[in-house]
């Protein structure tokens, strides 16, 4: 019966020991030098409403983006913070984000991950859509400053309907993409909704 005692209390310091080792590798490889960080604010009519503060880490493996919101002024104060891994040619690895408060959501997304549901209006037949992931919605967007010549001095109109195809991509995410100032017309957001059968497309 001792020696049970003693093996079991061996096996609970080297599991301990092996947890130490595996946490101070995943913070060497997650951390690694701090390049940046700071803070901004986010206001609303002319009053702070949140603050949003980041840090960014690079290691040989890549770099890591850490950024924290929270809101100020509220009766109940929102809480949240995110994380986004990149490789060391900038490719994205994954994205976490968790509510710290009020609630306890998160999430996690991955390059591989379904991001948006590209719907075609049927001008040549029957309505078509197809599930785009995160990656190829990327790739979409980084090929757009060639074609487009955008710098962050240009100032971007968006007044299609936000779920059409055009106004997400080439005159929301494309200038965002570009640092560009967006203004969003009233009537971006709002459109007329009527259902309609649509096909998945399949080669």
């Amino acid at each position: 019966m001792k020696w049970r005692r003693y093996l079991f209390a061996w096996a609970w310091v080297l599991t301990l020991a092996v947890s130490a080792l595996a946490t101070a590798k995943d913070k060497d490889e997650h951390e690694g030098q701090k390049v940046d960080s700071g803070s901004f604010g986010v206001f609303m009519g002319g009053h702070r409403v949140g603050t949003e503060t980041f840090s960014i880490y690079q290691s040989q493996n890549g770099s890591v983006i850490e950024s924290e919101f929270k809101t100020e002024g509220a009766a109940e104060q929102a809480k949240q913070a995110s994380e986004l891994r990149l490789s060391g040619s900038g490719e994205i690895r994954r994205y976490d984000w968790r509510e710290i408060s009020p609630g306890k959501s998160q999430l996690t997304i991955l390059p591989s991950d379904q991001a948006i549901l590209y719907l075609t209006s049927g001008a040549t037949g029957e309505p078509k859509m197809v599930m785009v992931t995160h990656e190829a919605l990327i790739r979409n967007l980084d090929m757009a400053p060639a074609a487009l010549e955008l710098t962050p001095d240009d100032i971007t109109l968006a007044f299609l309907p936000s779920a059409h195809i055009a106004q997400r991509i080439v005159v929301e995410l494309i200038p965002i993409r570009c640092a560009n100032a967006l203004i969003l017309v009233g009537g971006s957001c709002r459109f007329e909704f009527t259902p309609m059968k649509a096909t998945p497309w399949r080669e």
